[in-house]
């Protein structure tokens, strides 16, 4: 057994067993009464916002709403009060480290005991099972020094992450010093361990989340095997573009010949049953609490059409990408639809007129500026896509701009619906810059992670430069970026 006692063996297997036993008793309750609301922080801000901002529902519904679980989170298997216990702690315990500190938005109680409790009982068990005190904090040196440890103090990163890390060393701790024989109720302790940690996140039995990761990876496996591939050369340089790809030079000059209607005639898209596959479409029309709409280019009257929330599926997306030179026009309710860039790229409205927040955070994908003139008439088309599908959110974003003028110098007087929004982006133009249009159409696993990371690296560095102006002011010059 390598060097463990069977008994040893026996009580950690009674430890496991016992817990999934706890863990299969408590989902069986929540799902039998998954109606009512567990007592959650954020119920609290969901609660004030029913009240505050009713909509056209009797005193009935807003109850309801209220005390709904279901319409607050979708995820109702989700049974943290662990987690739910920090996030009042650290709430309360804000204002008096803010006047002590100064505003540290990452500075808080549950982030300070995980730097101070977990490495301190990582340390202990790895003196206990290695039995050398230099070995085990040159480990734990290196522990507190890696990219997972470190990013459990990230502003905005939930306790329950952190509760359960340090509930882990604990539970690898009292594991040890039970297969040691010291002294103390250590196995007892080690199923509480377990315990917790089941309890401070999500218990994920019913379903499990989608991430963009998994759908990235989905993506470039079900095109692993079409000719849109890098070439060799590609590879070499390190290029992401196809541009010395004979498949996409061939599909290039066939798009400008023929149109999806001719090329493709069964109106085949492995897109929309990815979509159907990966997300739940019906728990996402139910969601309240956050807003997700989605827009799309009427094709024959040339009008923008907001989805609403309710109303979002799989041909909803498909019609907010379709690109009419690629794919045939979306067919929704007996009207065709394209790509909802060349109305509203993103349409603003449903966020101003649809919502309460005072804050708008935009995400760039497409740079707004770009360092050089293109010269390839490839390159060329793509810059003037990229030109008329901001067309319509640069004139959007003159008039807010001019409304919050208007409203700062208290021009805007007496009763008036209009009020102040900060305005905020998150963009990587000079990274973005160097991928060319051929690129769109790489889908290869390692250009898609370099994305994937070039997003969560960006959003990280803006969120660390920016999270203490949220809500007090914008973080962009509008007169200088849309003027």
């Amino acid at each position: 057994m390598g060097g463990f006692e069977p008994m040893a063996v026996d009580r950690a297997l009674s430890a496991w067993a016992f817990t999934i036993a706890v863990f299969t008793v408590a989902w069986l309750i929540h799902l039998l009464f998954s109606s009512a609301a567990w007592i959650h922080p954020e119920l609290l801000g969901s609660s004030a916002y029913v009240w505050l901002y009713p909509g056209q529902e009797s005193f009935a519904q807003m109850l309801r709403k209220v005390f709904d679980w279901k319409g607050f989170d979708p995820n109702v298997n989700r049974v943290r009060p662990l987690n739910d216990v920090f996030e009042v702690i650290d709430a309360i315990a804000r204002p008096y480290i803010t006047h002590l500190v100064g505003p540290q938005a990452a500075l808080n109680v549950s982030t300070v005991a995980t730097i101070v409790a977990a490495p301190s009982l990582l340390f202990a068990w790895l003196k206990r099972a290695m039995r050398s005190w230099e070995l085990a904090l040159t480990l734990t040196m290196i522990f507190i020094a890696s990219t997972g440890f470190l990013s459990l103090t990230v502003a905005y990163l939930h306790p329950a992450k952190k509760v359960n890390l340090v509930l882990l060393c604990a539970a690898l701790l009292f594991a040890q010093r039970d297969r040691d024989g010291s002294p103390g109720r250590n196995f007892l302790w080690l199923q509480i361990c377990l315990i917790c940690s089941t309890f401070a996140d999500e218990l994920g039995l019913a379903s499990a989340p989608i991430s963009l990761a998994s759908y990235l990876k989905r993506i470039s496996e079900s095109a692993r095997y079409t000719i849109f591939q890098p070439t060799p050369f590609d590879r070499l340089f390190g290029k992401h573009d196809l541009d010395h790809s004979p498949a996409y030079q061939a599909f290039d000059f066939m798009t400008r010949l023929l149109s999806p209607y001719q090329l493709n005639p069964t109106d085949a898209n492995p897109l929309r049953d990815l979509l159907v596959e990966l997300i739940d479409f019906e728990r996402l029309q139910h969601v309240t609490t956050v807003k997700l709409y989605v827009c799309a280019t009427n094709a024959r009257t040339g009008k923008i059409r907001v989805f609403q929330p309710q109303e979002i599926c799989a041909d909803v997306l498909l019609a907010s990408s379709c690109l009419p030179a690629l794919f045939r026009a979306v067919e929704i309710g007996g009207e065709a639809y394209w790509d909802g860039g060349y109305m509203g790229n993103p349409a603003m409205f449903p966020l101003l007129y649809g919502c309460q927040a005072s804050d708008i955070v935009l995400v760039e994908i497409n740079p707004i500026r770009i360092d050089e003139v293109p010269t390839t008439a490839r390159a060329i088309m793509d810059r003037v896509n990229d030109i008329s599908f901001n067309a319509t959110m640069m004139r959007e974003m003159r008039t807010i701009a001019f409304v919050t003028q208007l409203l700062d110098q208290h021009r805007l007087i007496g009763k008036t619906r209009y009020r102040r929004i900060d305005f905020h982006m998150i963009e990587a133009e000079q990274q973005m810059g160097r991928f060319g249009v051929s690129s769109k159409f790489n889908l290869d696993w390692g250009f898609l992670t370099q994305l994937f990371d070039l997003g969560r690296k960006t959003a990280d560095s803006w969120l660390e430069r920016n999270y203490d102006r949220l809500g007090h002011e914008s973080t962009v010059d509008m007169q200088k970026l849309f003027f």
